[in-house]
């Protein structure tokens, strides 16, 4: 499972996490997804507040082709992080793989 954290520039996370299900990452070549396609599900991978609203549109598309409940409720709660994401200038969505 990765989870999904808020983190400052000094890398303290900031309120809690989120799971993500690896087998939501879309192919790297679906060039539909600007930032989701890039998703290490084995590493970390980290996206600023400019990143925010690709990221952002990312989520939502992947939500609009999710089917199942928990997963449309666990990508509402990413989503929710990066909204919050987006409102600062040093905070950063970090997807940390296992």
């Amino acid at each position: 499972m990765i989870q999904v954290v808020i983190e400052n520039e000094q890398g303290l996370q900031i309120g809690s996490a989120v799971d993500f299900s690896p087998s939501l990452i879309p192919a790297e070549t679906d060039a539909r997804f600007v930032c989701l396609r890039f998703v290490d599900p084995y590493g970390d991978t980290t996206f600023n507040h400019i990143q925010a609203p690709y990221l952002e549109a990312d989520l939502q598309l992947l939500s609009s082709e999710c089917g199942a409940p928990e997963q449309k409720a666990e990508l509402q709660q990413i989503l929710s992080l990066v909204s919050t994401c987006r409102a600062a200038v040093h905070l950063y969505i970090k997807f940390v793989g296992d």
